[in-house]
């Protein structure tokens, strides 16, 4: 089993100044803080949070980042900030650049999209966990999903309504998408696939609805809105 080394662990947020569908969105006050101090005020809290360092080309987000605690030791280059920009792209740049500043070998990194914001320190520890259980294999999380394959349909293009045909093991109800939450990888999986995902991966599953909630729309802001006021009248 591999160690975890907190001097070598960076937990990564990263967090662009663009936002089309929910403009300004990571600098946004949601409730009562910006979306983006949600998620650092979380894993600082974390016992494997490491090293905590916002990747933005944003003053105005670096500026959020700074008063809530995390690091800033570069702004990202625009080409980087981009829509075309992808997350393995943002990581490696964030990776290579701090480990020049700071003279140190990374060898764990978290990914913490800052649209999650209701993950907890929990979610945090049980992937990092089971990261290193796993020898440095990358985790994702997941979360089961909503409704089974059987219950799904098409639209032929009358609108009239198609039934989908799946097989035995296809309608399983084990079904599982993508949250976004949290991604646990190390420095060599980045070095040597360019990539953050290793030949097999682990799934963290996370059954709170809650904490599963990714802001992408508006809708998704008025969710989440209902819910931070929830959390903060208790």
């Amino acid at each position: 089993m591999m160690k975890f080394d907190a001097s070598r662990h960076l937990s990564i947020i990263p967090a662009r100044g663009g936002s089309k569908r929910v403009p300004g969105k990571n600098s946004k006050l949601l409730v009562d803080k910006p979306l983006l101090a949600w998620t650092i005020d979380t894993v600082l809290k974390s016992q494997y949070a490491g090293q905590v360092i916002v990747s933005t080309d944003d003053q105005k987000i670096a500026q959020i980042a700074r008063e809530y605690g995390a690091q800033i030791p570069f702004i990202r280059e625009e080409s980087l900030a981009s829509d075309n920009a992808t997350t393995s792209d943002v990581v490696i740049d964030c990776v290579e650049r701090y480990e020049a500043a700071k003279g140190v070998c990374i060898e764990t990194i978290t990914l913490l999209q800052p649209t999650s914001p209701f993950r907890t320190t929990q979610t945090i520890a049980a992937a990092v966990e089971k990261f290193i259980e796993g020898n440095g294999e990358t985790v994702v999380s997941l979360a089961p999903s909503p409704v089974p394959l059987e219950w799904m349909a098409t639209l032929d293009s009358n609108d009239v309504v198609r039934e989908t045909s799946f097989g035995e093991d296809q309608s399983d109800s084990s079904l599982y998408y993508y949250t976004g939450l949290i991604y646990v990888f190390s420095r060599q999986t980045l070095r040597d696939c360019n990539d953050l995902y290793t030949e097999q991966v682990h799934g963290l599953v996370t059954n709170c609805q809650v904490e599963c909630i990714d802001i992408d729309t508006p809708e998704d802001w008025a969710l989440a809105e209902v819910v931070a006021q929830g959390l903060r009248s208790k």
